[in-house]
């Protein structure tokens, strides 16, 4: 069994959609990584880090997600952290040093589930936090990791000291981060994205807030009301939009009452997970691609530039995020080869594997980005795609539930707009009983 058959089984239980589940399962891979591993690419060094937010209706399993997710990352305590064998006395007091002075910045963190006798191995951060308290945050996440280099001076391996600034969100309702200060949060999470080697914050009182090496992993919950009204102002076009992952959808993949009891099998595979995240966290290192997998990958990139009509989707609210295709398909690849393996090569396989992954959820990205904009129909578009979510309903169902969103010359142009854009259907149904026919909208499959 896979780690990602293992994530399926253990999360069996979550009515989630589909599609959140397995972005969950990826998030935990490039937030268990860091700012540790990095693949080449030019004159620059790409992380895994990615941006996930989960966007549908309320009761829409993201929270459920979120916590599964959560509960793997936040296991494993810095205490717990490898040691390197056969270290030198210098050496050896030198690790202890660091580990200390880790342990110290983690006590006046703010990571969720820490404390000052266990902070965490992987930092978090709190479910709402200030924009100043989120940077002092990333500033006290500060780890170091010790790797061997061979020495030509010494003619030997010696113990090198790596340190980063990395920090994971996994927040249920990411509107809690955006309560004042939006601007300013967004552009640092932009500039996070792009794991810079230094951010200063000046405060007002207290002098400059560094953040060394930072690297931001970000999944978040959120309806589209809370990305209607923050597109609205502009705060997250453009510069967020192009860098995340917007994971739409409309309905739970199943339902249910309450959520089963883990069993002894789904347990064990927890822990499998568990287990794999902490040998991530040893990791350190570029990952190496083969040459003729860099001419593969440019062939296929040019090839999309060139010819647009090959995207899964030709949505204009995808412009921004298709402008980095190339970077989502690294950080993919590198999600996928390391949910399975801990060398620290990538395949051309890999690099197939997440072209493909992203293709397919390209095909509803867009539709969590569609309730923005000017047109007035838009709300209303989101409102009938939310009740068909639910279930099938007929006209007359629609038209009483959306009464306050819009008329029913607007409920038309609507349907009408969903038809042809193939979001939705209708479908004449028969009761067995009375032979009555009726008509029905669901959304299509």
């Amino acid at each position: 069994m896979t780690n990602f058959d293992k994530w399926q089984h253990y999360t069996s239980g979550l009515s989630s959609p589909q599609n959140f589940i397995d972005w969950g399962f990826r998030y935990l891979i490039c937030a268990s990584l860091q700012r540790r591993v990095w693949m080449p690419s030019g004159e620059y060094n790409l992380y895994p880090n990615i941006y996930v937010p989960l966007v549908a209706e309320p009761g829409i399993g993201k929270g459920l997600v979120v916590r599964a997710v959560n509960s793997i990352l936040t296991h494993h305590k810095l205490k717990e952290a490898h040691k390197v064998e056969g270290l030198s006395a210098e050496e050896a007091a030198t690790m202890q040093a660091v580990v200390s002075a880790d342990k110290e910045l983690s006590r006046e963190s703010i990571n969720v589930g820490t404390n000052a006798e266990d902070p965490l191995l992987i930092p978090t951060a709190s479910d709402a936090v200030t924009y100043e308290a989120l940077i002092q945050a990333m500033a006290r996440s500060y780890r170091r990791i010790n790797y061997s280099e061979f020495s030509d001076k010494h003619g030997r391996e010696i113990m090198k000291i790596y340190g980063h600034s990395s920090l994971a969100f996994c927040l249920e309702e990411m509107a809690s981060l955006f309560r004042k200060n939006t601007e300013s949060m967004v552009n640092f999470l932009i500039q996070a994205y792009d794991c810079g080697d230094k951010y200063e914050y000046r405060t007002k009182t207290a002098g400059i807030d560094r953040v060394l090496r930072l690297c931001m992993n970000f999944l978040a919950g959120t309806t589209p009301d809370f990305m209607n009204e923050v597109f609205d102002d502009g705060l997250l076009s453009q510069g967020f939009s192009s860098r995340a992952f917007f994971i739409y959808a409309s309905k739970n993949r199943k339902y249910q009452a309450r959520i089963p009891k883990l069993t002894p099998e789904q347990e064990k595979c927890r822990e499998d997970l568990r287990a794999h995240v902490k040998e991530l966290t040893k990791l350190y290192g570029a990952v190496h691609v083969d040459e003729s997998t860099w001419e593969w990958f440019e062939k296929w990139y040019a090839d999309q530039a060139v010819n647009p009509s090959k995207r899964a989707s030709t949505s204009s609210k995808l412009k921004h995020y298709y402008s980095r295709k190339n970077i989502h398909v690294m950080k993919t690849a590198m999600a996928v080869h390391f949910g399975e393996k801990t060398d620290m090569h990538v395949t051309l396989d890999e690099f197939k594997q997440a072209i493909d992954i992203l293709h397919e959820e390209e095909k509803t990205m867009h539709l969590a980005l569609s309730f923005t904009g000017s047109n007035p129909l838009a709300k209303l578009s989101q409102k009938v795609l939310g009740l068909l979510g639910v279930a099938p309903r007929q006209y007359s169902e629609i038209l009483i539930e959306t009464f306050s969103f819009g008329t029913q010359k607007e409920l038309d142009e609507v349907l009408e707009y969903l038809c042809k854009t193939e979001q939705v259907e209708s479908k004449v149904i028969k009761d067995p009983d009375t032979q009555l026919e009726t008509v029905i909208w669901r959304l299509k499959e």
